[in-house]
């Protein structure tokens, strides 16, 4: 093995001895030999991005999809955006979260073309609707339900702990709703132990349905 092609002229590769090697077992000298720890640079001179990345020089913008995250009403038209739909949409970084960037996602309402500005919210883990349309609240009040269980916060069951008169209160409501759910829960059970496993259902239906066709 010849040194010597250790780092020869026309190696482009000096960055790491890894590299280095391989232009050495190269047989030839070659200006082919790329550094394999950067990307390859594009042929033409093109941006692989292609025309997405059109405006990445002159405004730092470039085109993704983007998937709708929630439910929205266009503030232009009045439509209903769908959660789940896709845009192409102008993505560009528009500040920070301390060490965490923000990104703007710039897109058209696909009804009346609209223009609605998303941007990402760190500190909340979620997308935020900046202008062009309004999220969709959806609210639920689980205190109804009987089939939901209620937790309690740290400073609920410190209240507990030190006043009588409001654990009272939370156990006289939670022997009411006892009472009220006992019926079903009992239909329930009458159901459920009155029923066969599920490969004696399945064959009992697939005889109901030979017989019925006359198979």
């Amino acid at each position: 093995l010849n040194a010597e092609y250790m780092g020869h002229p026309n190696s482009v590769c000096r960055c790491t001895p890894s590299t280095q090697v391989l232009a050495f077992l190269s047989p030839t000298p070659s200006p082919e030999i790329i550094c394999t720890c950067k990307p390859a640079p594009p042929k033409g001179g093109k941006h692989p991005l292609a025309d997405r990345a059109r405006k990445l020089k002159t405004e730092g913008v470039i085109i993704a999809r983007f998937e709708m995250p929630f439910d929205i009403w266009c503030d232009h038209c009045g439509e209903k955006i769908t959660m789940g739909i896709r845009f192409n949409a102008e993505k560009k970084r528009v500040g920070a979260f301390h060490s965490t960037a923000i990104y703007g996602f710039a897109l058209k309402c696909c009804f009346c073309s609209g223009r609605i500005i998303f941007e990402t919210d760190p500190e909340n883990r979620d997308y935020a609707v900046r202008s062009g349309g309004r999220k969709k609240v959806i609210t639920y009040d689980a205190s109804d339900d009987t089939n939901t269980i209620e937790l309690q916060t740290a400073k609920e069951a410190e209240r507990m702990r030190n006043d009588p008169m409001y654990r009272a209160q939370r156990q006289e409501a939670d022997e009411e709703r006892r009472r009220t759910a006992g019926p079903r829960i009992q239909q329930l059970q009458k159901v459920s132990s009155a029923t066969e496993c599920d490969y004696d259902m399945h064959q009992r239906l697939k005889r109901k349905f030979r017989d019925e066709h006359g198979l």
